[in-house]
């Protein structure tokens, strides 16, 4: 049975939130209805999608996406017990005050687990919080079920290429590879430990910005260009071959929606695209 829960007033301004996507967000607080009282809940992606996200069609495809975004900032805990799926919110009673609350119908996190049964509390793995949702930057040794730093065979597997193949159409294996060193230059310059290097990698890949491959666009051209930067035609068309409204887009890169009227898409473009929708 789903359950009525609260949102604090600086819920929004947390700093964790702020490095999250809006469709994140509202995930985490979505979850919030599904958590037991001592904040867990099974975590199938593919079921997480049919209860909170009905109407979505897309859902079932970027869930995972936002599942990682969350787990990279520490929001939640994933973990997999007896080949089911569970998560953990972190920090669950920063969110939620539980005055009598039922006992939980699942099973703890392995690591919860092995901590308990040697008496410690979180003190006691030099655990450090960062900002409001106590993001595990710079835990204890690497071992099982704890955060670690950055291996140097880490690479992006099977299933981290095909979610970016999804969300960053735009960005090609080359680029990929780009962004991955990037991103083992910055763990390590950070001393950056976590528990799933994936999710903080498509987290990385979310927020990647496309080099410019061709000239400023000169005035009067539409303009699509910003900071003396040009997004050509081939790259807005990659964009825009899958996307219909509602969809994934890189507001933050690719500014407004095509379906906005305020679009930095060129304006043949457009028309391209609207005649296909």
């Amino acid at each position: 049975m789903a359950r009525i829960r609260c949102i604090k007033p600086e819920f929004p301004q947390s700093q964790s939130m702020g490095e999250v996507s809006r469709d994140a967000r509202l995930l985490f607080v979505e979850l919030w209805t599904l958590c037991d009282d001592h904040g867990k809940a099974r975590a199938s992606p593919r079921m997480l999608a049919s209860l909170l996200f009905p109407y979505d069609d897309d859902a079932p495809g970027l869930i995972e996406g936002w599942l990682g975004e969350l787990e990279a900032q520490g929001c939640v805990e994933r973990y997999e017990i007896a080949g089911a799926h569970y998560l953990r919110v972190v920090n669950w009673s920063r969110h939620q005050k539980i005055d009598r609350p039922s006992q939980s119908r699942f099973p703890d996190p392995p690591l919860a687990v092995a901590v308990a049964s040697r008496g410690l509390d979180d003190s006691h793995q030099g655990i450090k919080d960062r900002g409001e949702e106590g993001i595990e930057e710079r835990g204890g040794a690497a071992g099982a079920g704890r955060a670690h730093a950055l291996p140097e065979s880490w690479r992006p597997d099977e299933e981290d290429i095909a979610w970016a193949a999804r969300a960053r159409p735009d960005l090609d294996r080359a680029a990929l590879d780009s962004e991955t060193e990037r991103f083992r230059l910055h763990a390590s310059a950070h001393s950056r430990t976590a528990h799933r290097w994936g999710a903080g990698w498509r987290l990385w890949v979310s927020k990647a910005r496309v080099a410019a491959s061709a000239p400023a666009a000169p005035s009067g051209a539409g303009g699509h260009g910003t900071g003396g930067s040009y997004d050509d035609d081939g790259q807005w068309r990659v964009r825009l071959k899958s996307y219909r409204p509602g969809k994934f887009w890189l507001e933050g890169d690719w500014g407004p929606r095509p379906e906005s009227g305020q679009s930095r898409v060129p304006g043949h473009l457009l028309s391209e695209w609207r005649g296909l929708n």
